[in-house]
């Protein structure tokens, strides 16, 4: 699965990667320059939910990289910056423990589990 941090917060492949090693602190304070549309673009906007099927590669692995789906940039550039709007991740279980825990957005989203 393909990070999304650049379709969320409309900026570039490259300054999402930059953005990544940022500390919360940075991200928090940082101006944001939208270099495409994107959800901060809609200030109107209430609520997104996020349907997510397990994945094939998904074996019960623990230690994959907090990037997958959507990392803190997205969490602290566009859910955050949002706030009235309220995400939702429907997480499909694969019967094992899933790594799609994505506990680092556990801050800015809330998962509903299946």
């Amino acid at each position: 699965m393909q990070n999304l941090d650049a379709v969320f917060c409309g900026i570039s492949e490259v300054d999402t990667k930059l953005l990544q090693s940022k500390s919360a602190i940075e991200l928090k304070d940082l101006e944001l320059t939208m270099e495409m549309p994107c959800i901060i673009s809609m200030p109107n906007l209430r609520k997104l939910r996020i349907e997510m099927k397990p994945h094939k590669a998904c074996q019960g692995k623990s230690d994959v990289s907090p990037v997958i789906f959507a990392s803190r940039v997205t969490g602290l550039l566009a859910f955050t910056r949002l706030p009235n709007l309220r995400v939702e991740v429907l997480k499909r279980m694969c019967g094992i423990q899933c790594w799609y825990h994505l506990k680092h957005l556990e801050s800015f989203v809330r998962f509903i589990n299946e």
